[in-house]
């Protein structure tokens, strides 16, 4: 991933980073002492509603167990797409669902 251009950009970044990391600790799914560094977006899809993203992770005390990679789901890069979203609350279903 390329550097962020601006400091609102970066510490959007760097919250991103800790909340990554505190999500995979508060699942078991990396340790309390790993941490990661760096994520990488690869686009796999980009759909009417959401963008799926394939998050390649760095990672710094990582272990053999440690996923390389996770597959994650975001609204719409299109602004009426993701308008439409909202106003259909397509968002909020999806995460009810999964809860």
């Amino acid at each position: 991933m390329q550097e962020p251009a601006t400091n609102e950009a970066q510490d959007y970044y760097e919250k991103s980073i800790n909340w990554m990391t505190q999500s995979l600790r508060s699942t078991n799914t990396i340790s309390s002492t790993a941490e990661v560094i760096g994520v990488e977006p690869n686009i796999l899809t980009g759909g009417l509603m959401s963008n799926t993203l394939m998050l390649n992770l760095k990672y710094n005390g990582g272990s053999d167990g440690t996923p390389h990679s996770i597959v994650g789901k975001f609204p719409s890069s299109n602004d009426a797409s993701r308008a439409a979203g909202k106003e259909m609350m397509v968002y909020e279903r999806e995460v009810k669902f999964y809860q």
